[in-house]
């Protein structure tokens, strides 16, 4: 695993995060088994992205025996959920 030690936010981004995990949680999925990625424009983007096994190969349409990939799309000024997305 690869980790960076120097990544700086905004502070709206932590409460972002919270509020995409809190809804992440609702699919029973393993936080341990996803790689989370950040992206800050216009608004916030979350992204869960699950692992895959080896012997899956490579998985289509965002699915892997570990769930599927969803997206949120955060307001950047308030840090709520306008909008959860699935990879298909």
């Amino acid at each position: 695993m690869e980790l960076s030690t120097d990544t700086r936010f905004e502070g709206i981004v932590i409460p972002s995060l919270v509020n995409a995990y809190a809804d992440f949680l609702t699919f029973d999925y393993k936080i341990t088994n996803f790689t989370v990625s950040i992206n800050i424009s216009e608004n916030i983007i979350i992204t869960f992205i699950p692992k895959f096994a080896p012997e899956e190969g490579t998985p289509l349409g965002g699915k892997t025996k570990y769930g599927r990939v969803v997206s949120y799309e955060i307001d950047i000024k308030t840090g709520d959920i306008i909008n959860r997305s699935f990879a298909r």
